[in-house]
């Protein structure tokens, strides 16, 4: 791993005459993320102050001449502040690399959680939050230092998975654009989504458009017992929508191929003026997070909430995934619990851009309760 850092791109000669994989590979070796390191150009560069560095914060689809195109979203922030996030962020890859922490090491059954902080750029520097379970141990809680990054050792309570619970049969007048008996084919992020046994949530984001341009439909893997490649994907009236063709249980998504009655449609259930065009990167989320930005989402149970963005990405333990995986990365933490129910598990979590993009932050995946000790928030997969 190297040990440049962003603001070293300056320091660069001829960044102009690079080949265009040179000059990703030169800002990748310098602690650039892979979307801004492909996204930013040597004029992005030339155009900051020697204090300042370009990120590529966002991708939006524009269309043009010869159809629609990703568009990237630039943006300049401190060098300071992000070589230091560069720096908490490699000691965040180290740890989940097998490296300890405060004597802590991530195949510990105390571990429970791993969380980047943006800090601050005028206050906290960005830091790791490292959680660990309750135990009859004695636990070294507080703030350390690993390689100059700040750690938050923090204690939570172990808790037992809640079972998977069924979409009550009283939801089905709840969400006036489900399309109901083929009234309306097109289902938006937001909308009700079910499984063949009764199990579900909500629809996310639609991805991956295939050869003739028709998006893919979007939830979480986990329903009931997990969905699994060739399940249908079906409304609250049960009919089927789609079959699923690629899942993960790490990400806990579920990607289904729509049948020919239904489409993935971009909008948002609950707002009516949204179109989603693009995704927040995850340096871009962690602007978001420095400057205490709201996000919003659509559930299918509780609709539209909106919180503010805690960690922009962390790796969670201690849930059994279907396939026995219990490490679930890329996640990103905000609001409270009191901005998701049941049912809400898909749900896409979003933000009106300061460029006047509607983009996806990520899903809703779980809820950690304020009982729990370091508990009050939701998380779920980045849409980066």
């Amino acid at each position: 791993m190297s040990n440049k850092l962003p603001s070293s791109i300056h320091a660069e000669s001829d960044l102009n005459r690079m080949s265009r994989r040179s000059f990703t590979k030169t800002l990748l070796a310098a602690g650039f993320t892979v979307a801004s390191a492909v996204g930013l150009t040597a004029d992005d560069v030339a155009a900051t102050r020697r204090d300042e560095v370009p990120i590529a914060a966002a991708y939006a689809e524009e269309e043009g001449l010869f159809g629609s195109y990703r568009s990237r979203r630039i943006s300049t922030v401190p060098s300071r502040w992000y070589d230091r996030l560069t720096a908490a962020r490699r000691e965040y890859q180290r740890f989940l690399n097998g490296n300890e922490i405060n004597g802590f090491h991530h195949q510990d059954q105390s571990v429970e959680g791993v969380w980047i902080s943006a800090g601050k750029i005028d206050g906290q520097r960005p830091y790791l939050e490292l959680e660990v379970a309750d135990t009859e141990e004695a636990t070294p809680l507080g703030y350390v230092e690993s390689n100059d990054v700040p750690i938050k050792v923090s204690q939570t309570e172990s808790e037992l998975e809640e079972p998977p619970q069924k979409i009550p049969d009283d939801i089905s007048n709840s969400r006036d654009s489900q399309s109901v008996g083929g009234m309306s084919q097109t289902l938006n992020a937001g909308d009700i989504v079910t499984t063949e046994d009764g199990y579900g949530g909500t629809l996310g984001a639609p991805v991956r458009p295939n050869d003739g341009g028709k998006y893919h439909f979007q939830t979480c893997e986990h329903f009931g017992d997990g969905v699994e490649e060739s399940d249908k994907l079906q409304t609250i009236s049960d009919e089927d929508i789609g079959e699923v063709v690629d899942t993960s249980c790490s990400d806990d998504f579920a990607v289904a191929e729509p049948n020919d009655d239904f489409t993935a449609g971009k909008g948002i259930e609950g707002r009516s003026s949204y179109t989603i065009t693009g995704f927040y990167t995850r340096d871009g989320l962690a602007e978001l997070e420095e400057d205490e930005k709201e996000v919003e989402k659509s559930g299918a149970m509780s609709g539209i909430t909106s919180g503010v963005v805690e960690s922009h990405n962390g790796t969670y333990w201690g849930e059994a995934c279907t396939f026995g995986s219990t490490r679930r990365t890329n996640q990103v933490r905000w609001g409270s619990e009191d901005d998701a129910e049941n049912g809400d598990s898909g749900a896409p979590v979003y933000k009106e851009s300061r460029w006047g993009d509607c983009l996806v932050v990520s899903h809703v995946h779980r809820i950690r309760e304020e009982h729990r000790l370091g508990g009050d928030f939701i998380y779920g997969t980045a849409a980066w």
